[in-house]
């Protein structure tokens, strides 16, 4: 649903009598571009929750056949962001419960140290589309450019939650094992855990075929998908039900192309 600038300006000076608690109708240009924003934000999230798309789990609402005012669309906007913060810290507390950074301390600094900042600072009126933290800990999956503020924070958290529990069913030992074998510097880098793990276990399989993998990049991605599928369904299985198997080979072999390439171009990882 598309708003006209005459329908949000209301929207917005109603925020901003919010925002200066009445005293006062004057603020800067900025601060007025950092409501507008704010508004946008939650009439964009309504379009997104009604949309399907916005992954929430709690809240539903329902499009009536009548079209909603600015106002009753921002505010029910408004609603649907309080409550997706809410969802986040769930996941968070999830998260936290037998956490490991596997030595990666851009792991540990990203989701230990930094994560808990959003959740006390986090402005959900005045400026919900500020998401504050860098987020440096790589993911496999690109988040887009456009994602900001708890929808970021809340597709960066479901992304941690699938690769701690993708890890918590290897001994931790070998997760290690395979991180010093990537390299001997690996707690300082930014390296996605998941992922050198994955490279750990497609190498390790080449091996045991006696030559290395030979062809176009596009036949190695092809050679390694298969592989790694192959594991995740005769030995991952094991330890975790059908389901998340899937969820998980979907996320972990997104970084299959790019070590398809550096395999191709180096030999060896």
């Amino acid at each position: 649903m598309e708003y006209g600038i005459e329908e949000l300006l209301p929207v917005v000076k109603y925020l901003t009598e919010k925002y200066t608690s009445k005293e006062s109708t004057s603020i800067t240009y900025e601060k007025a571009q950092q409501l507008m924003g704010a508004v946008l934000y939650c009439v964009e999230e309504r379009e997104m929750h009604l949309q399907g798309g916005d992954g929430s789990e709690h809240t539903q609402i329902v499009e009536s056949g009548a079209r909603k005012s600015a106002m009753e669309t921002y505010k029910e906007g408004f609603q649907l962001v309080m409550d997706k913060v809410s969802e986040a810290k769930i996941i968070y507390e999830e998260i936290m419960v037998g956490f490991d950074a596997y030595e990666s301390r851009c792991c540990y600094d990203t989701v230990v140290r930094g994560m808990p900042a959003f959740f006390v600072h986090y402005d959900a009126r005045f400026f919900p589309q500020n998401h504050m933290l860098t987020l440096d800990y790589p993911l496999l999956v690109n988040i887009p450019d456009e994602i900001c503020g708890v929808d970021l924070i809340y597709s960066y958290l479901k992304a941690i939650r699938l690769e701690q529990r993708f890890l918590q069913a290897f001994p931790r030992n070998y997760i290690i094992e395979a991180q010093r074998e990537y390299h001997r510097g690996y707690k300082e880098l930014f390296l996605n855990v998941s992922s050198v793990v994955m490279r750990y276990i497609v190498r390790r399989m080449l091996e045991q075929e006696g030559e290395a993998c030979k062809g176009s990049a596009e036949e190695i991605e092809h050679k390694m998908k298969a592989l790694f599928h192959l594991f995740m369904e005769q030995e991952y299985r094991k330890r975790e039900e059908k389901d998340f198997c899937v969820e998980a080979e979907n996320y972990v072999q997104e970084d299959i192309h790019s070590f398809a390439v550096e395999y191709k171009n180096y030999v060896h990882v």
